[in-house]
């Protein structure tokens, strides 16, 4: 009877750790997703303008929603300058304050 519970709970911990394991390399990725969209939009920022004023770079890095980080992308490529950009992160960051508060 020891041995039937011993192997239950055994393989009970096998598949914690199995769901533990899968949850971190979801984690994982979706980090790598985010850093990767932030690269790729202070790229484009630094390529259309120049420098990137630390003020927008805090805001970029306070993002932490990809499809968001796309859109500002999208957004980066047309903007005539970095004010206009700048206004545009500032209207999105204040939109997502918003919804959690």
């Amino acid at each position: 009877m020891i041995d039937i519970l011993k192997y239950a709970h055994d393989k009970g911990r096998e598949a914690g750790r199995e769901a533990g394991r899968e949850a971190g390399k979801a984690e994982g990725r979706n980090i790598g997703l985010m850093e990767a969209a932030r690269d790729m939009l202070f790229d484009i920022l630094y390529s259309s303008f120049g420098i990137i004023p630390e003020k927008i770079a805090d805001m970029i890095k306070s993002i932490s929603h990809f499809e968001t980080l796309k859109g500002l992308h999208r957004q980066a490529i047309t903007c005539r300058d970095i004010n206009q950009f700048e206004k545009t992160v500032m209207q999105v960051v204040k939109q997502k304050q918003a919804a959690f508060a």
